[in-house]
Protein backbone atom coordinates (compact mmCIF):
# COMPACT_ATOMS: atom_id res chain seq x y z
CA UNK A 1 0.00 0.00 0.00
CA UNK A 2 1.79 3.28 -1.12
CA UNK A 3 0.44 4.98 2.10
CA UNK A 4 2.40 2.35 4.24
CA UNK A 5 6.19 1.93 3.02
CA UNK A 6 9.54 2.84 3.43
CA UNK A 7 10.34 4.95 6.99
CA UNK A 8 6.69 4.40 8.28
CA UNK A 9 6.29 0.56 7.39
CA UNK A 10 6.27 -0.59 11.09
CA UNK A 11 4.01 2.57 12.76
CA UNK A 12 0.11 2.01 13.36
CA UNK A 13 -2.29 4.00 11.05
CA UNK A 14 -4.25 6.12 13.42
CA UNK A 15 -7.95 6.87 12.63
CA UNK A 16 -10.07 9.22 13.86
CA UNK A 17 -12.32 7.43 16.57
CA UNK A 18 -15.22 8.40 13.84
CA UNK A 19 -17.41 6.35 12.02
CA UNK A 20 -17.55 6.18 8.67
CA UNK A 21 -15.97 4.01 5.59
CA UNK A 22 -12.49 3.19 5.37
CA UNK A 23 -10.77 3.08 1.85
CA UNK A 24 -8.34 0.72 1.20
CA UNK A 25 -5.83 0.15 -1.70
CA UNK A 26 -3.94 -2.61 -2.64
CA UNK A 27 -0.78 -2.33 -5.32
CA UNK A 28 0.90 -5.52 -5.02
CA UNK A 29 0.09 -8.81 -6.61
CA UNK A 30 -2.96 -10.33 -8.58
CA UNK A 31 -6.51 -10.79 -7.40
CA UNK A 32 -8.20 -12.44 -5.82
CA UNK A 33 -7.30 -10.27 -2.52
CA UNK A 34 -8.29 -11.37 0.78
CA UNK A 35 -8.87 -8.94 3.64
CA UNK A 36 -9.09 -9.62 6.73
CA UNK A 37 -9.57 -7.44 10.33
CA UNK A 38 -9.66 -8.80 13.38
CA UNK A 39 -10.09 -7.44 17.07
CA UNK A 40 -7.16 -7.26 20.12
CA UNK A 41 -8.04 -11.09 21.27
CA UNK A 42 -8.17 -12.54 18.16
CA UNK A 43 -12.16 -12.45 16.29
CA UNK A 44 -12.22 -11.74 12.87
CA UNK A 45 -14.45 -9.02 12.13
CA UNK A 46 -14.13 -8.96 8.67
CA UNK A 47 -13.11 -11.28 6.15
CA UNK A 48 -13.42 -10.52 2.21
CA UNK A 49 -12.48 -11.89 -0.85
CA UNK A 50 -12.26 -9.52 -3.44
CA UNK A 51 -11.39 -9.06 -7.42
CA UNK A 52 -10.28 -5.62 -7.23
CA UNK A 53 -7.72 -4.05 -5.29
CA UNK A 54 -9.86 -1.35 -3.92
CA UNK A 55 -11.57 -2.03 -0.98
CA UNK A 56 -14.00 -0.27 1.32
CA UNK A 57 -13.68 -0.94 5.29
CA UNK A 58 -16.29 -0.38 8.01
CA UNK A 59 -15.46 -1.66 11.54
CA UNK A 60 -17.98 -1.99 13.98
CA UNK A 61 -16.25 0.14 16.96
CA UNK A 62 -14.06 3.06 16.31
CA UNK A 63 -14.14 4.09 20.09
CA UNK A 64 -10.88 5.77 21.04
CA UNK A 65 -8.12 3.62 21.56
CA UNK A 66 -10.29 0.36 19.76
CA UNK A 67 -7.42 -1.57 18.09
CA UNK A 68 -7.99 -3.69 15.15
CA UNK A 69 -5.35 -5.71 13.33
CA UNK A 70 -5.80 -5.46 9.15
CA UNK A 71 -4.23 -8.02 7.00
CA UNK A 72 -4.31 -8.02 3.26
CA UNK A 73 -2.73 -10.61 1.02
CA UNK A 74 -3.12 -11.52 -2.95
CA UNK A 75 -2.75 -14.61 -4.84
CA UNK A 76 0.65 -14.65 -5.32
CA UNK A 77 2.14 -12.26 -2.65
CA UNK A 78 2.99 -12.75 1.12
CA UNK A 79 0.63 -10.77 3.26
CA UNK A 80 0.57 -7.46 4.40
CA UNK A 81 -0.13 -6.51 8.31
CA UNK A 82 -0.44 -3.43 10.55
CA UNK A 83 -2.47 -2.42 12.97
CA UNK A 84 -5.47 -0.05 13.19
CA UNK A 85 -5.59 2.64 15.98
CA UNK A 86 -8.56 4.82 16.44
CA UNK A 87 -7.75 8.04 18.57
CA UNK A 88 -9.03 11.75 19.08
CA UNK A 89 -7.71 13.63 16.32
CA UNK A 90 -4.76 15.76 17.93
CA UNK A 91 -6.69 19.22 17.48
CA UNK A 92 -10.59 19.68 17.51
CA UNK A 93 -12.40 19.05 14.05
CA UNK A 94 -14.06 22.77 13.32
CA UNK A 95 -16.18 22.63 10.64
CA UNK A 96 -15.34 26.12 9.19
CA UNK A 97 -11.48 24.95 8.93
CA UNK A 98 -9.84 24.77 5.62
CA UNK A 99 -9.96 20.85 5.89
CA UNK A 100 -6.59 20.54 3.22
CA UNK A 101 -4.93 23.01 6.13
CA UNK A 102 -5.94 20.03 8.67
CA UNK A 103 -4.99 17.33 6.80
CA UNK A 104 -1.40 19.46 6.50
CA UNK A 105 -1.13 19.47 10.41
CA UNK A 106 -2.32 15.50 10.16
CA UNK A 107 0.59 14.79 7.70
CA UNK A 108 3.02 16.54 10.01
CA UNK A 109 2.02 15.07 13.06
CA UNK A 110 5.96 13.48 14.06
CA UNK A 111 4.45 11.36 17.16
CA UNK A 112 1.41 9.55 14.73
CA UNK A 113 0.96 8.20 11.43
CA UNK A 114 -2.10 9.42 9.86
CA UNK A 115 -1.47 8.57 6.55
CA UNK A 116 -5.06 6.83 6.32
CA UNK A 117 -7.22 9.13 7.97
CA UNK A 118 -5.75 11.85 5.31
CA UNK A 119 -6.79 9.25 3.01
CA UNK A 120 -9.94 8.98 4.37
CA UNK A 121 -10.73 12.58 4.47
CA UNK A 122 -9.22 13.31 0.93
CA UNK A 123 -12.44 10.59 -0.05
CA UNK A 124 -14.60 12.37 1.35
CA UNK A 125 -13.94 15.42 -0.34
CA UNK A 126 -15.20 16.43 -3.90
CA UNK A 127 -13.07 15.85 -7.15
CA UNK A 128 -10.67 19.12 -7.60
CA UNK A 129 -7.53 20.27 -8.70
CA UNK A 130 -6.32 20.90 -4.69
CA UNK A 131 -7.76 17.55 -4.01
CA UNK A 132 -5.71 15.55 -6.46
CA UNK A 133 -2.49 17.79 -5.72
CA UNK A 134 -2.56 16.86 -2.14
CA UNK A 135 -3.34 12.95 -2.52
CA UNK A 136 -0.01 13.38 -4.69
CA UNK A 137 1.58 14.64 -2.31
CA UNK A 138 0.52 12.18 0.57
CA UNK A 139 1.40 9.62 -1.93
CA UNK A 140 5.45 11.17 -2.26
CA UNK A 141 5.75 11.62 0.87
CA UNK A 142 5.04 8.18 1.80
CA UNK A 143 8.23 7.12 0.09
CA UNK A 144 10.68 9.47 1.69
Amino acid sequence: MPLDTNSISAEPFYLFALEGVIPLFWDEGQPPYQLEVTDTIGNVITHNTLNTNTMSLIVPNTEPEQTYTLNISAANTVSYQNQLIFAMPPFPLEPKVDKLLMLTRLLNDPNKNWHLEIWRQLATMPKSPARENFKAHLRLKSYE
